[in-house]
């Protein structure tokens, strides 16, 4: 698993012994997308990328973005890894839904798995549940590690 800050909540106790997790406090995808290429994948089969709203917060285009992120699945994919891009969770700080609908648009065109984790933080009307938030206006990492 590469990607933010997020990831730093996640308990390796119960996981694999193989898992990897690449946590990068404040990282947006251009940073992400550095690490794949500096990491050597070929050992890894399954390679999980949370991208974070940091983007986002920072002003970048929904279009630089999405490029990024195309690039950091193409990366992963020349080691033969099958690639799984998370959707970004809800943010207080700036809309993700359109990044998250060109991740799946991209998903579906290189062919690699999209992780729905937008979903998980909103009720049924789309209404994001709030409670799931820290008082900064974060996300509680609790519920994506149960995905």
């Amino acid at each position: 698993m590469i990607g933010s800050s997020i990831l730093k909540g996640i308990q390796t106790r119960g996981l694999n012994p193989e898992v990897e997790i690449s946590t990068n406090p404040g990282a947006d995808s251009k940073r992400i997308l550095e690490k794949v290429r500096k990491s050597n994948l070929d050992s890894y089969a399954n390679v999980i990328v949370y991208i974070d709203g940091n983007d986002i917060s920072n002003g970048r285009s929904v279009l630089e973005v999405s490029k990024t992120i195309e690039q950091i699945v193409l990366a992963c994919k020349q080691h033969n890894c099958k690639v799984y891009v998370c959707m970004i969770c809800p943010r207080k700080d700036g809309d993700v839904i359109p990044v998250n609908d060109c991740i799946k648009q991209m998903s579906k065109l290189h062919r690699v798995n999209f992780m729905n984790i937008y979903g998980a933080y909103t009720f049924n009307d789309g209404s994001v549940a709030t409670h799931f938030y820290y008082r900064d206006g974060y996300i509680s990492i609790t519920l994506v590690q149960a995905l």
